[in-house]
Formats: structure tokens, C-alpha cells, sequence
């Protein structure tokens, strides 16, 4: 038998282009648990009363249900205690249910009517297709800082105090864990990104599904950006779910914005009266997950699971010389390769690992927008998050083989 073809078991594509959680990381106990109590056939001793299930196959509240709001404030508040922000604290009042960041964005693109956004370069590949589809223009960014990740906000200063680039309607950023890069913006750079917004009127978006995502030791996590000292509240958005936290089937996330105007206007969009707000009964679902210790033990074990996979990725990468790890990240699902001594284009090394490897990767330009900067060398984006782990390793060693 030829040695060089895959065992049996080993397919002959492995895919770590796809940023889905593995199967085994998804609640399937926690959510058995609470459809029992949500029909009524389990009562947790914690909980202080059954799920009234008719309310909950209704219409819902335009915000959000009004038994979900509070749990929801006390969790994002209780996760991010001990962040590094000017207040951690979070009110109902100032968070609106939707069905995910991807809905939240089609949301903020109606409201905001932004003429023009600024993306990070690398950002999240399909991120700027939601902004095209709603007729917003894609700034040029200035060029990524190479050092830290994400937008070179010293660069972005000058440009703007010198006109040299139209002040954006918005900012769209991932400042924790980020995809594709998995860098994550300190406490300070911030606080920049705030006092630019505020001094131009630019509105924050921050991308926050993977600042719960996250296992870093040592120094705390910088705060959400609505919490960051000097947001300015009508400028500054923060967007997360349960999507990677918990399960991204139960189409479940929230915008948290401290500027009352702006939610309302939310909260009167047509569909929304229409409809009678976002989600209802999944909403019912996770507060019963919240309020009954089903998500806790549940994200923990993913964090572990997600852990020990980056470690063995990241010890493996270490011993391959043409293959860096720009911004070893402390969370989330991506790691983002800097591939050394290549020849040829980032297009054929891709298609070239695929052919000979077996191997699907996204190609760092996939991630940056065609009027940015180009990088400074040839990248690519690999999920830890979707495999099992045997069948995630083969893929790293073949990637390791192909560089060496």
C-alpha cells in the first residue's frame, strides 16, 4: 500500500477553513435540561418557579423578554467583573435582544444609516458583505499595526488630523480574540479608539462574540468597549451572543448600547412592533440555562476543550521555522499563520496545500478589504474550534510537513 495516502480514517480533505464549534462542545445536556423544565416536567431546585411555557409561545417583548432582560444584565455584568474598565456594571435597560451579531449589524446598518464604515484589515471575511448589502461604503483603513494587531490607531490619528482619509460614519472592529487574528486590544488602545470616536463622531461598533471566550492568566481582560472610560454612550456599541459561547442553533445575542435614543428607534423599527420583539422562547430557554447552573459548568468545559487544543497547536507550530504565530491569542476559535520563505503567490500556497496536503485553510486576503494595505508577508486563518482534536493535529502536522 502507497504510504503517502491517508489512512482510512483520516479523510483526504481536512477542513480548518470552517468556524463552526465540534459537535461535542455543544450543549446537548444543558439544553435537554431545560426543555424538561420549560415544559414543566423538571424543577430545578434552584429555580424559583416553572417556565409559564404559553407566555413564551407568544408574542415577546419589543426589547426582549421582560423575565430574560434582568438575567442577561446580571450575567454580562457577573462575566466581565473583573475586567479592566471604568464600570462594569450593566442595566436592562440598555441591552435589545436579537438573533446574533450578524442580525444586530442589519439592525445598526437601518438605524445608523452609515454612509461609510471602517473595517479592521484583517477582519472577519464576511463581515464587510453585511455592510455592502445595506449600501454602506468600505473605508480604506490605515495599514494594521504589525506589532499589536488590529487598526495602527497612532496611524489613524494622523490621518485623520491631517484629512488625508474622510472621516467614517463607524468603525467596525473585534476587539477581543479577534477572527481572524486572535489579537486582542489592550485597555489603552481603547481608550484611543474612544477619544477618536468621540473627537470625530465616529460610532464604535465592537464585535464582541468572543470576549466571553476567553481563558487568558496573569493580567485581566481590557473591558467591553461600552464600559471603557470616555465612550462616548451615543457613539460607542457593543454586540454579542450565545453563538460561541453556548450554541449558535439557538439564534440568541444582544446589542448593549447606553444611548437610550438610539434603542428606542430599535425598539419601533416595523418588524420589530410587528413581530413582538426577537426570540421569545429561545430567550425563555436561556434564561432557564442561566438561572438554573446549566451554562456555567457547560462554558468551562469549552474553554478547556478550546484551551488544550491551542496548546498542542501552538507547541507543535513552535518546532516548524517557516511557520509564526504573530499574536498568540488567549481565546476564541481562530489562529492566524505567518508563513515564512514561500514562494510563489498567497493564492497558489493555499490551492498548492490543498492539492498536496489535503489541507483547507482560508487565505489571509480573504480577510482584508481590496483597498487596504496589503500584509507584509503571506497568511492564513485556521479554526482549532470545529475538528476533533486527532483529525485537527493530522491537519496542523501536514501544514508543519508542507512549510518545513
Amino acid at each position: 500500500m502507497d504510504s503517502s495516502l491517508p489512512t482510512p480514517s483520516i479523510p483526504s480533505k481536512i477542513n480548518l477553513l470552517k468556524g463552526h464549534p465540534n459537535d461535542l462542545m455543544l450543549p446537548e445536556e444543558p439544553m435537554k435540561e431545560a426543555f424538561k423544565i420549560l415544559s414543566g416536567q423538571s424543577l430545578s431546585p434552584s429555580s424559583p418557579s416553572p417556565s409559564n411555557l404559553p407566555t413564551y409561545l407568544n408574542y415577546g417583548d419589543e426589547r426582549g423578554n421582560a423575565s430574560f432582560l434582568p438575567i442577561l444584565a446580571s450575567f454580562i455584568e457577573d462575566s466581565t467583573k473583573a475586567d479592566v474598565s471604568d464600570s462594569n456594571g450593566c442595566s436592562p435597560d440598555t441591552l435589545f435582544v436579537t438573533q446574533g451579531i450578524s442580525h444586530s449589524l442589519e439592525i445598526l446598518c437601518r438605524i445608523l444609516k452609515p454612509s461609510s464604515v471602517m473595517l479592521e484589515s484583517p477582519s472577519y471575511f464576511l463581515a464587510a458583505s453585511i455592510f455592502l448589502s445595506n449600501g454602506v461604503t468600505i473605508c480604506s483603513p490605515p495599514p494594521m499595526d504589525v506589532v499589536n494587531g488590529g487598526i495602527d490607531l497612532d496611524e489613524l490619528e494622523r490621518m485623520l488630523e491631517k484629512s488625508l482619509v474622510p472621516v467614517p460614519s463607524a468603525i467596525y472592529i473585534i476587539p477581543t480574540n479577534n477572527n481572524p487574528t486572535g489579537m486582542t486590544y489592550s485597555s489603552s488602545r481603547r481608550e484611543k479608539l474612544v477619544r477618536l470616536a468621540s473627537t470625530y463622531g465616529i460610532t464604535v461598533i465592537a464585535d464582541e462574540v468572543y470576549h466571553l471566550l476567553d481563558w487568558r492568566e496573569g493580567a485581566p481582560r481590557p473591558g467591553r468597549m461600552v464600559s471603557i472610560a470616555g465612550a462616548e454612550p451615543s457613539l460607542t456599541i457593543s454586540l454579542n451572543s450565545f453563538t460561541k459561547i453556548f450554541s449558535p442553533g439557538l439564534r440568541l445575542g444582544w446589542i448593549e448600547c447606553k444611548h437610550q435614543p438610539l434603542l428606542s428607534k430599535i425598539e419601533n423599527l416595523g418588524y420589530i412592533r410587528s413581530q413582538g420583539g426577537v426570540a421569545p422562547l429561545n430567550a425563555e430557554l436561556m434564561r432557564i440555562v442561566l438561572t438554573n447552573d446549566l451554562f456555567s459548568p457547560h462554558l468551562a468545559s469549552v474553554k478547556s476543550a478550546l484551551k488544550l487544543r491551542l496548546d498542542m497547536i501552538l507547541e507543535k507550530v513552535a518546532s516548524c521555522p517557516n511557520i509564526t504565530v504573530p499574536y498568540p491569542p488567549t481565546g476564541g476559535y481562530f489562529l492566524w499563520l505567518k508563513l515564512l520563505n514561500v514562494t510563489g503567490d498567497e493564492a497558489a500556497v493555499v490551492r498548492a496545500l490543498e492539492d498536496s496536503q489535503g489541507v483547507i485553510v482560508l487565505a489571509g486576503s480573504s480577510c482584508c478589504q481590496p483597498s487596504a494595505p496589503p500584509l507584509d508577508g503571506i497568511f492564513v486563518r485556521i479554526c482549532f474550534a470545529c475538528l476533533d482534536t486527532g483529525l485537527l493535529m493530522e491537519g496542523i502536522d501536514r501544514i508543519c510537513d508542507f512549510f518545513s
